[in-house]
């Protein structure tokens, strides 16, 4: 009896928990305790796709209904402008997983009915200032969003104002612009935000977002955000101009387009970093590539940001991969081809490697024709010959017939960087080695070798260990140039002679100098007198730390290498870096190159009354102890005493450095 009781009661609880509660509208539903077990018996209009659901409207609210089965496949599927009712399931409350949302059950999907097929759902204009005032107050309802600016790190967009961020999250197919109308819903069906389902752009940040949103759209008058750099202009004989562009983006992607600006009156130039373009875009087409064409009126929006700046080269392997398809992913960029054989056909000329072709123009090729050469140009997707892709060469210095090769560093230095990348530059004469180090980058020893020869100073980078030391006088100095050499191969130095430091000839130079004239000392070795030393707090992305730095009179300059000891004041020889080590600052050549300073500006700063020699002994009296360097800077022999036997010593110039209560005292002696 007991026992058929307590079942009775359990039956009875089971049936008070399964009970369904009907609601004729989506607000009742909403205002249900979370896992209620619902049915809706009112008429809603589909609306938005989610992710493995539908969402619905009435006059009352909106809602998610969560079932994969919903999802749009074939003519029987739910689908968005229709009406459905008897939708039956468990309700369950927003979180920060999902939205607020009817899970539907495989076997309940079959009750739904659809009333209406060509039914029509409303989206509700909303200001932007109110969306961001609440962005909940909105969940699951279809609500459009004018002239929105979004904001992008990395993969990431959003928009925001001073006190909420809120994402968008872009439905299937759809590219987020940098500005533009927004048309979706708040929730959160895997990524919390706004969820766009179509977009409507009237900006877009860079060229490669605009091309990739627009590559089988028909034209639409929208604007690129982000500057970009003028690479070639060509004037037409109507007043209008073909103006070649191209940006390099975050993610070191280069893309390419082409404006086309009538009536162009514009002073810009190539070099010139632009910004302000608008216009019809048209995507790209085989024969013509894409093209923003650009008003009178518009093109006065066209502001120049920068002048003179470089432009970014690609390096091309094969001309195989600008030819066809492959013209898109090259079009209006400044390329650098393989070498290759100029031809003539008919009226044309042509470069051919490895039996692929593409025709030239832009400069008289008649004394290159049969000549071997790579050339810098801008690809054209077929403006300038229709149907046909084109090399436009800026000018005959774009026809490269050689690599570079230089008499001295100086003359290397005036050259300046290629025009191109993937041009070899090379040093035929001898240099010195004056200092080498190396640190690591991941799992990568990274190499920095400084030399000099009679005319200036070079700093050298590679990955492969160069196997020179500082003294060395080497040869066989190649790789590309960008006021440095960069080794991307393992090319070897060959090492001439070695322990030629005593040899370097420097200047006396002052910071203030050095300052006004950093490229004329940049990687040379030079002598600083009398200099002081101090630390001083530095904040670097916002770690703060302590920085050890030199100074003379009122100038500074950055010191830190810490493994070389300072006097009070010293005279230091050693090479100016700038820019590729430790940025502005001095890097001795050895400790034996740090000197006291004396008050004058001689070489006798090594003569003092401490040390002396004594019956093969180098004592300095009531030393802690005493290091002897060779001049390269290394240690030949030490001790913690204040005595030291250097009968074992080769014959040569020494320095012994004793440290005498906490300061150095040192001395030059010869064997």
């Amino acid at each position: 009896m007991k026992k058929s009781l307590f079942f009775i009661i359990f039956a009875a609880i089971t049936n008070l928990l399964a009970a369904q509660t009907e609601c004729s509208t989506i607000a009742e539903i909403r205002n249900l305790e979370n896992g209620s077990n619902v049915k809706y018996t009112g008429l809603a209009t589909t609306t938005f796709y989610g992710v493995g659901g539908i969402l619905i409207q009435d006059e009352t609210g909106a809602l998610y209904v969560k079932n994969a089965q919903l999802a749009e496949s074939g003519s029987s599927a739910i689908k968005t402008n229709m009406q459905i009712t008897s939708i039956s399931g468990t309700f369950k409350k927003a979180t920060t997983e999902e939205m607020s949302h009817i899970e539907v059950a495989n076997r309940a999907v079959t009750s739904i009915e659809i009333k209406n097929q060509e039914a029509t759902f409303t989206i509700a204009d909303i200001a932007t200032t109110d969306f961001l005032a609440n962005p909940q107050a909105y969940e699951c309802q279809p609500i459009r969003l004018s002239n929105v600016d979004v904001k992008s790190t990395g993969w990431a967009y959003y928009i925001s104002n001073e006190t909420t961020e809120v994402s968008l999250v872009a439905g299937w197919g759809v590219t987020i612009p940098a500005r533009g109308t927004f048309e979706g819903y708040y929730g959160n069906n895997s990524t919390q935000g706004f969820i766009v389902q179509s977009a409507t752009a009237q900006a877009f940040a860079t060229i490669i977002n605009l091309k990739e949103a627009y590559e089988t759209v028909a034209p639409n008058s929208l604007e690129i955000i982000e500057p970009m750099v003028v690479s070639h202009i060509c004037t037409n004989t109507d007043n209008s101009a073909d103006v070649y562009v191209q940006q390099t983006d975050q993610y070191m992607t280069t893309c390419g387009t082409r404006l086309h600006i009538e009536q162009y009156n514009l002073n810009i130039t190539a070099g010139d970093s632009i910004s302000g373009v608008k216009g019809l875009f048209s995507a790209y087409t085989d024969s013509k590539g894409s093209t923003i064409n650009i008003t009178a009126d518009e093109a006065q929006n066209i502001k120049i940001i920068s002048s003179n700046n470089t432009i970014e080269t690609t390096l091309i392997d094969d001309l195989e991969y600008i030819m066809g398809e492959g013209v898109r992913n090259y079009e209006s960029l400044l390329v650098v081809t393989p070498k290759g054989t100029i031809t003539k056909n008919g009226e044309k000329y042509y470069l051919v490697a490895n039996k692929k072709s593409v025709a030239l123009s832009g400069a008289d090729f008649t004394k290159y024709e049969g000549q071997s050469v790579a050339i810098i140009g801008i690809i054209d997707a077929g403006i300038v010959n229709p149907g046909e892709t084109t090399l436009i060469v800026r000018s005959e210095k774009d026809v490269l017939a050689t690599n570079y090769a230089f008499n001295s560093i100086a003359e290397m230095k005036a050259q300046g960087e290629p025009l191109a990348t993937g041009i070899t530059y090379s040093l035929k004469t001898n240099a010195l080695v004056t200092n080498v180090h190396s640190w690591r980058v991941e799992d990568l020893t990274v190499y920095g070798i400084f030399v000099q020869d009679a005319t200036a100073g070079l700093y050298i980078e590679t990955q492969f260990n160069p196997n020179v030391a500082a003294g060395d006088s080497i040869n066989g100095i190649v790789g590309s140039y960008h006021g440095y050499i960069a080794q991307k191969t393992g090319a070897k130095f060959n090492v001439i002679s070695s322990d030629n430091l005593d040899k370097i000839s420097y200047d006396d130079v002052t910071m203030a100098t050095l300052k006004s004239n950093p490229e004329k000392y940049a990687s040379r070795v030079v002598r600083l007198i009398g200099v002081g030393h101090g630390t001083r707090k530095v904040n670097n992305y916002g770690q703060e730390s302590t920085q050890k730095f030199l100074y003379q009179e009122t100038d500074t300059m950055v010191y830190d290498i810490w493994k070389y000891n300072l006097y009070e004041l010293s005279n230091i020889v050693g090479v100016f870096d700038y820019g590729s080590y430790q940025s502005f600052s001095i890097v001795p050549l050895s400790q034996a190159h740090i000197t006291p300073y004396n008050g004058t500006n001689t070489e006798n700063v090594f003569d003092n009354n401490i040390i002396h020699i004594q019956n093969n002994h180098l004592i300095a009296e009531g030393a802690s102890s005493i290091t002897i360097y060779n001049l390269k800077g290394q240690i030949i022999a030490q001790t913690d005493t204040d005595d030291i036997n250097i009968n074992a010593l080769n014959n040569g110039v020494y320095i012994a450095v004793a440290n005498l209560k906490g300061s150095n005292v040192a001395i030059k002696f010869a064997r």
